[in-house]
């Protein structure tokens, strides 16, 4: 079984086909060039995408973070504004005569002249 007949065809030598293919073989040449490049293209394209893609998730994570610290210095702060305004009201009693006495009954049970201070506990009786 033969596929086919065998074809001896002799090529034309003319000037005609001899340019022919030479502008065949630089278009071959072109499009294979041109191929290169859209891949060398394409893969830069890539790698810049890839090198955006990891900075732009590393900065998410890393505001992700600072957000979550600020929430925390911010109660913080709140916690501190709050005994800042309830040591300055302290530092406002302190510098009060009545209230330094007051102190000094019920902490150190000081008395004055001809006072007698009598200490109850807060347990209930024994009897």
């Amino acid at each position: 079984m033969q596929t086919g007949p065998k074809r001896n065809i002799t090529k034309i030598r003319s000037s005609y086909t001899v340019q022919h293919d030479r502008k065949q073989e630089v278009k071959r040449i072109r499009t294979k060039m041109l191929k290169r490049r859209l891949i060398m293209f394409a893969a830069f394209v890539l790698v810049v995408t890839v090198m955006m893609t990891v900075t732009f998730m590393t900065q998410s994570k890393a505001i992700g973070k600072k957000e979550l610290e600020k929430e925390n210095l911010e109660k913080k702060l709140a916690l501190l504004q709050k005994e800042e305004v309830s040591l300055k009201e302290e530092i406002t009693k302190l510098n009060d005569v009545d209230y330094i006495k007051k102190l000094a009954r019920r902490d150190y049970f000081f008395s004055e002249e001809g006072e007698v201070i009598f200490q109850f506990s807060d347990d209930s009786p024994s009897y």
